[in-house]
């Protein structure tokens, strides 16, 4: 049975969207109106309340479409927060950060509720006037936009897969790469192939993904490459090599 006398509660969610420009790290921020009645001319990440019917990674990105009319994809949970309101019923509002990326479009505000948007480098955060406590989750979202991620990629042969893994190494998005022959059966345009391949496991950090995409579709013979990404972990001081590795430049 469902639990008897359930109450209904307010739950804001709230996505921190994170890239990698010009290799430095950029945080999606946007300025609340002088006019609003918690946190007047902060900074934050854009979020609010979730409606009935929705999931946390629903509420985010209607969250962003409104406020920033921007597309976000959800990748992890970061931390909570709580907002203190003494004077309405629900004194506390719970509420949950989200790691996020900017999958389509460019950030705008609606001049209501938010007035200007920018992207600022994670070390710059703290020059402008965000919202308490936003600067640590902001932080540990970049910590969790670092972590370990396994890029598989087939090619036709060694020869390419040394080639791809050779100029991922030299332009320094990725700490390290195996290559390893398999036996591949797939479709392809009507027909069922089958074909030997040599498969390129790359170990990099996430931020890295989109130009590793880009870097392989540049080298790839296939019409249509496989660039599969995992998120993964390991030990500390193997990721912190890897993050090392990736972020001489």
């Amino acid at each position: 049975m469902r639990e008897e006398n359930r109450h209904e509660i307010e739950v804001h969610v709230a996505g921190i969207c994170l890239r990698e420009n010009n290799h430095s790290m950029e945080v999606l921020i946007a300025k609340r109106s002088d006019d609003r009645k918690i946190y007047p001319g902060y900074w934050e990440c854009g979020g609010g309340q979730i409606k009935p019917g929705e999931t946390f990674n629903e509420a985010v990105v209607r969250q962003h479409q409104e406020e920033l009319d921007i597309v976000s994809k959800v990748i992890v949970p970061v931390g909570t927060y709580d907002i203190s309101i003494p004077d309405l019923p629900q004194k506390i509002i719970p509420g949950v950060y989200f790691l996020c990326e900017v999958i389509l479009g460019n950030p705008k505000v609606d001049e209501k509720e938010l007035v200007e948007c920018k992207w600022v480098k994670i070390d710059k955060i703290n020059d402008y006037n965000i919202i308490p406590g936003l600067d640590k989750q902001i932080n540990k979202a970049s910590e969790l936009f670092q972590r370990l991620s396994i890029v598989y990629v087939p090619c036709k042969n060694e020869d390419e897969a040394k080639k791809i893994s050779r100029s991922l190494m030299d332009n320094q998005l990725v700490a390290c790469t195996n290559i390893v022959p398999i036996s591949s059966i797939y479709n392809w345009k009507g027909k069922a192939v089958e074909d030997s391949e040599v498969v390129v496991l790359i170990k990099t950090i996430r931020d890295k993904l989109e130009l590793i995409e880009e870097h392989v579709k540049k080298l790839h013979s296939y019409e249509v490459p496989c660039i599969l990404h995992f998120n993964a972990d390991a030990n500390e001081e193997y990721v912190d090599w890897i993050k090392d590795e990736v972020n001489i430049l």
